[in-house]
């Protein structure tokens, strides 16, 4: 087994949980724009610390060689360009396939399927391990890693998510009866952080009212310098490398890394330094508690947690936020119901702010629906473009529709269908959007089993804005760009900008009566 082989074949192990965490499911008749799983290329990663897989027989060998071929064809014969981008596939059949015959383990047959799909340079391609699909209880049941290890792990699937009490100011709760449909005995956990690079240090930008990390003292605008014993400075670099061989940039990658060492389980506990605007160090423990989304298996996607919450902000300002496009049956009822209330109270003199920073993505028809309540007439949303035909999604109308002021939040972790909702309303003068530029990761992708017991996720059309602009790679740029550090006197720049914006759209309308 050489160097290269083994490098790449411990790639699956090192990146499944990254892109688990960031992946949606597809139905064979629902147009799908999944979160940030990375092409093949992205898990070309070095990590010294892991231990070689054990070797597998007979069996397992042809069961992949099988998934190889199955990969192969499928990119072949489903790819929205049928040219492939230029790349000569039956010679990256004949290089790569060898890897797989003479492979000793499942994670070197992955490491030469991604290998395969990272020769495409494209996101939204991944080989998940079959161990994604199963219960994931024991994840976090391990010693604090390495750096190193970390960052291969990437963040978990386990991402935090929480609906809490309501009231002004804060959210509204889901009961733990519907919280308790997990996919195993401890619940997803919710710390309610996100953290994203800022200056070259990781920032805590959002925190959610009530959360387990703001009730022990973790304030905005706080420097995580170290989780467990883990520093998180090395992250940099080691997102800066990520970046170079994927289709991710730095600043989403390091992201999706820091948080990831924060997910886990209901129960566990986090242990965190932090340095405070006052330049002064503190430790900080919290425990995950259960109040995250439901999490559910949809279609051919391991298990996930979608979460959704609301918050009155006052002055007929409706705030809503959701961590992924997924969960419909769930989700857009919630949705409906804030519009509708919005709606009811405040009629046209009320105001809506959607915060899609760290959506990971999911189905695209739920864009579509929820961009209805906001048009009063059929709107487009840009073009999908598979191979031999092209598909215009359009928003169109509901019942009753919110005519007032909508602000857009998002940011470098605003993933897939989140960017198509954000490039829509801005495309069509709907919404103004706020915060840094989106992750530029919105290739539509389903799922598929492979016979391994892997599983596929493999891109079958291109997006293209209704302005002519390809969302791939360049993401959505913000309307008004918000890159400043929270701090005491402003924990939420980003949401402050929008509501200023949102006082001087009122007093243009009042004027113009």
């Amino acid at each position: 087994m050489n160097d290269r082989s083994h490098r790449e074949g411990r790639a699956g192990r090192r990146v499944w949980r990254w892109r688990v965490a960031c992946v949606a499911a597809a139905g064979a008749a629902a147009v799908l724009v999944a979160g940030c799983a990375g092409s093949g290329a992205t898990a070309e990663r070095d990590d010294p610390s892991s231990a070689p897989a054990p070797s597998f027989g007979a069996t397992q060998r042809a069961a992949y060689l099988e998934s190889f071929d199955e990969v192969w064809r499928i990119v072949r014969d489903q790819h929205y360009d049928e040219n492939l981008n230029g790349v000569d596939w039956a010679a990256a059949r004949e290089d790569l396939r060898p890897r797989v015959e003479a492979a000793d383990s499942a994670d070197e047959a992955r490491g030469a399927m991604s290998a395969l799909l990272g020769r495409l340079g494209e996101s939204h391609f991944a080989i998940i391990p079959a161990e994604a699909y199963r219960t994931l209880d024991n994840a976090t049941d391990e010693p604090e890693a390495s750096p190193e290890t970390r960052e291969a792990n990437g963040a978990s699937d386990d991402r935090a998510s929480s609906d809490r009490a309501s009231g002004d100011g804060a959210s509204r709760e889901e009961s733990s009866r519907e919280r308790a449909a997990t996919s195993g005995p401890r619940p997803v956990g919710w710390h309610g952080v996100q953290v994203r690079e800022r200056d070259g240090a990781f920032v805590v930008t959002r925190l959610e009212p009530g959360s387990p990390a703001e009730a022990k003292g973790l304030r905005t605008g706080d420097v995580v310098e170290r989780i467990g014993q883990s520093e998180l400075a090395p992250l940099l670099e080691a997102s800066r490398r990520a970046a170079e061989s994927g289709p991710s940039r730095a600043e989403t990658v390091a992201a999706i890394f820091a948080e990831g060492r924060l997910d886990g389980r209901a129960g566990d506990v986090r242990h965190l330094t932090v340095r405070g605007e006052d330049g002064a160090t503190r430790e900080l423990k919290f425990e995950l508690t259960d109040e995250a989304g439901r999490e559910l298996q949809m279609m051919q996607l391991p298990p996930m947690a979608t979460r959704f919450a609301t918050r009155d902000l006052g002055g007929g300002v409706a705030y809503l936020t959701f961590t992924a496009f997924l969960d419909p049956t769930r989700i857009m009822p919630k949705y409906t119901q804030a519009l509708e209330t919005l709606i009811d109270t405040h009629a046209d003199d009320g105001a809506l702010v959607i915060d899609l920073r760290g959506n990971l993505g999911g189905l695209m028809p739920m864009v579509s629906g929820m961009s209805g309540w906001l048009v009063d007439e059929s709107a487009s949303f840009g073009e999908l473009r598979i191979r031999g035909t092209t598909l215009r999604p359009r928003a169109n109308p509901q019942w009753e529709t919110f005519r007032g002021p909508v602000a857009v939040l998002i940011d470098e972790v605003s993933i897939s269908s989140a960017e198509i909702m954000a490039a829509g309303l801005q495309d069509i003068g709907r919404a103004r959007l706020f915060g840094t530029r989106t992750a530029g990761l919105a290739l539509p992708s389903q799922f598929v089993r492979l016979p391994s017991g892997d599983g596929l996720q493999f891109v079958f059309a291109d997006y293209v804005r209704s302005n002519g602009v390809r969302l791939e790679s360049e993401g959505v740029r913000p309307d008004e760009e918000i890159r400043d550090r929270p701090s005491s006197g402003d924990p939420d720049p980003v949401l402050s900008a929008a509501m200023a914006w949102i006082q001087a759209e009122r007093a243009r309308a009042q004027g113009a009566r």
